[in-house]
Parts: structure tokens; sequence; C-alpha cells
């Protein structure tokens, strides 16, 4: 359900993609879950969504961020580096390549991690 007075309702459909076990390293999911197609979209303007879920322990938050403090103390290109960190390391080694054909990058962000326990 959704929107208000004037809205038009839209219907969205999610479909369940992969799960990774244990073994998977940070690398190997980064490479394969997807979000670097997502990175290529958002260089040509649209807006992308990277969401983990899943029971509590099962890591996601190691997942997206990492090791807690890595990035502060060893900064990035630690095995552990989690999508977040990725993701912003290879959306702006886009961005200075595409910068070559002049073209300039607004870029926003944000990351939310939600309880429900």
């Amino acid at each position: 359900k959704g929107g208000g007075a004037g809205r038009a309702h839209t219907a969205l459909a999610y479909e369940f993609e992969q799960c990774f076990g244990t073994e998977c390293s940070q690398d190997e999911l980064f490479d394969r879950c997807g979000v670097k197609d997502l990175l290529q979209h958002v260089c040509d303007g649209y807006s992308a969504t990277v969401l983990a879920y899943g029971p509590t322990g099962s890591g996601k938050t190691y997942t997206i961020a990492g090791k807690p403090d890595s990035i502060v103390k060893h900064g990035s290109g630690d095995a552990s580096d989690g999508i977040v960190i990725r993701s912003v390391e290879a959306l702006f080694e886009r961005i200075r390549s595409l910068q070559r054909d002049g073209l300039q990058f607004k870029v926003r962000s944000s990351c939310v991690e939600i309880y429900n326990e």
C-alpha cells in the first residue's frame, strides 16, 4: 500500500537471488552479489539499494560493513572490507574514469541499520 491522494500505486516484486555460506570471502561475495552491476546503473543516473536480510548472528553487519573499526585502524584494502567500503571504492574508481570524458557527478549516500528484535 502507499501513495496519497493523486498518487499512483505501483506494485513491486522482489526475488530471492542467493545465499552465501560462511566459506565465502568478502571479496568473492562482492564479485558475485550484483553490486557491481548496480554501480553502473548509479553512474547512469539511477538510484540503487542493497539489502542484507537474515536472522540475528547470520553475518549481515559483517557483510555490509566488515570488521568493526578496521577502516579506521588500517584504511581500506583489508580482506574484511564489507560491501559499503568496496562499493564506495568501485564507484569512485568509475567516476574518475568517466570524468576523463568531461562528465560531472554529484554523489549522495546513506546507510541505515534497522533492528527489529
